[in-house]
């Protein structure tokens, strides 16, 4: 390991970039080293998947690759990435009542249906008594007295709710036990692990793209323009943070939903220090 959460400040041309590399580490075996970077989505992770083939061109890669080199002083091989894809599991709610359904059961054919109030069991047949407040009947045997037929296992054959039925919303604690489950049986679906490389040939036009990206937002800044990047307005299950402002629902001048000033903790401490 060579570095843990590294700042870092170098200038490309009259740009000065700056950020923090999670990790930078020395292969043992063959001494390359690699920038470490740990990430999150909801999207597809799987081989072959465009979240790895965006990689290929990705600004803030060729950024770590510069910053290792110009700023850190470690030429570095390429970036190991460690994607975490988030689960999309839901808590599983209660079956609304006018949907539950439930078995026919099987009753017991030994008591017709189990000794009830006013009954006593007499072998197959029933006999009736004028006061069954006052009598005691004996249960079947067969049925436990419950005047369902029992299984083998010796578990009266009631109605239940079928198998896709819920009685009662999912607890917090039942819903991460199937999550972890989940992850464990199948951890490959929720952690992968790739290499990225950029070729010598290719970061000469990494940086330039780099300065034309900041060239233009520079202009858009001068002539008071914020340019939308639409597909960014929902980037997994919410929208972005300023979808009202650009869909005409808000006014981005309303600083009470908008608020100014506020900036990342880190990204003002690198500031401050560059300065």
């Amino acid at each position: 390991m060579l570095a843990v959460e590294q700042e870092f400040t170098y200038w490309l041309g009259d740009v000065q970039f700056g950020g923090k590399i999670d990790a930078i580490i020395r292969e043992r075996s063959t001494g390359h080293s690699y920038v470490i970077e740990h990430k999150s989505t909801v999207q597809d992770t799987s081989a072959g998947s465009p979240y790895w083939s965006k990689l290929a061109v990705d600004t803030q890669l060729s950024i770590y690759l510069d910053a290792a080199a110009f700023a850190l002083d470690i030429p570095v091989h390429g970036a190991i990435y460690d994607v975490l894809k988030r689960p999309q599991h839901e808590p599983k709610l209660a079956t609304p009542a006018d949907r539950i359904e439930y078995t026919i059961g099987k009753g017991c054919k030994a008591c017709g249906g189990s000794a009830k109030a006013g009954e006593v069991t007499r072998g197959r047949g029933h006999t009736i008594v004028a006061f069954a407040s006052s009598v005691e009947h004996p249960p079947c045997a067969e049925c436990k007295g419950t005047g369902w037929k029992c299984d083998k296992d010796g578990v009266p054959q009631e109605p239940r709710p079928y198998a896709n039925v819920r009685l009662t919303d999912e607890t917090l604690d039942e819903f991460e036990e199937r999550i972890v489950a989940d992850i464990a049986a199948r951890p490959d679906d929720f952690l992968q692990r790739a290499v990225i490389v950029r070729l010598e040939s290719e970061l000469p036009r990494m940086r330039e793209e780099l300065i034309e990206q900041v060239t233009l937002m520079r202009a858009a800044a001068a002539s008071g323009l914020a340019p939308p990047n639409h597909s960014a307005c929902s980037m997994g299950r919410e929208m972005c943070g300023f979808w009202a402002a650009c869909s005409g629902q808000a006014d981005i001048d309303d600083e009470h939903q908008f608020p100014r000033g506020v900036a990342h903790p880190e990204l003002v401490q690198i500031n401050h220090r560059a300065a």
